[in-house]
């Protein structure tokens, strides 16, 4: 089986939707401007980046665990996690799972 790209959006109220189609829209944009064609998209609404677990986000890691998933794109690293130890804890996860983390602002891949 083919493994997948996993794009991660999210926004921390529900108020906030246009937010998330905006990060939506810009990942979209971003896939088609680099030829992927094959991801997933995982959306957290009404979801604090405070958590360390959300309903997206802990579907995305599952499937990045069970080696689903070759690489994440996320928009920005504050959508993906508000402290800076919850980011490199999970950094060094991707790391060792050999999933590099592109961050679609920088279009850096760490």
């Amino acid at each position: 089986m083919a493994k997948k790209v996993a794009l991660y959006c999210r926004v921390s109220t529900g108020n906030q939707s246009t937010g998330l189609e905006a990060q939506v829209r810009a990942l979209r944009d971003y896939c088609t401007r680099n030829n992927v064609t094959d991801y997933i998209l995982y959306e957290d609404e009404n979801q604090s980046g405070v958590k360390q677990s959300r309903p997206a986000l802990d579907r995305m890691m599952k499937d990045v665990r069970e080696g689903l998933i070759e690489k994440v794109i996320v928009y920005s690293f504050s959508r993906y996690a508000r402290s800076v130890t919850h980011l490199l804890r999970a950094l060094e996860e991707f790391k060792k799972m050999d999933v590099p983390v592109i961050h679609m602002s920088w279009n850096a891949i760490l």
